[in-house]
């Protein structure tokens, strides 16, 4: 029985290792904050917490908006919206989320229309998370809260989610147009 030359040992291997990266599962995650002073937007990509990087992207609170971005042209660095465009398109290859936490606090100043506004986001969130339940399969179940604030006129929203993802799921997803 002959041996099979070191090309061949090489490719095997090689092809083995293709496969396995195109099957290795990866986390994508995005963490929003608002509120009436400040908001944040970070996006994570990584396989494991200390193989992973994260993208601050910059987003302008409502109402703080440029005169150049209310006229529809953006500049500065709110005009940089790849990232929110690549999460997207990888959102859309997902097939599981593995956390999912959202909490919203609202506040109207006055108790009998927070108490309104507070109803609303919540029949709001519910039937936003059923339609998510039919699209995604969760490995935990969606944490999500609505808090009113009686006292003032408030608004502030928390939002982390996590998806898994494949890195062949990835390279489908950007190559699609």
């Amino acid at each position: 029985m002959t041996a099979a030359p070191g090309w061949l040992w090489l490719a095997a291997i090689g092809t083995a290792g293709i496969v396995l990266l195109l099957a290795l599962p990866f986390r994508l995650g995005v963490f929003f904050a608002y509120s009436e002073k400040a908001a944040r937007l970070s996006l994570c990509v990584g396989v494991a917490p200390a193989l992973s990087f994260r993208v601050q992207v910059p987003v302008e609170p409502l109402g703080k908006r440029s005169q150049a971005a209310r006229r529809g042209r953006a500049s500065g660095p709110s005009a940089n919206r790849w990232p929110v465009r690549v999460f997207l398109r990888l959102f859309g290859a997902a097939r599981s989320v593995e956390r999912l936490e959202w909490r919203t606090v609202l506040g109207a100043g006055d108790a009998a229309l927070t108490s309104y506004l507070i109803g609303t986001a919540w029949a709001f969130k519910a039937a936003l998370l059923a339609g998510l339940r039919r699209r995604f399969a969760f490995r935990h179940p969606p944490r999500y809260a609505v808090i009113p604030d009686f006292e003032r006129i408030r608004v502030a929203l928390e939002l982390s989610c996590i998806i898994r993802l494949s890195i062949g799921d990835v390279i489908l997803a950007l190559l699609k147009r």
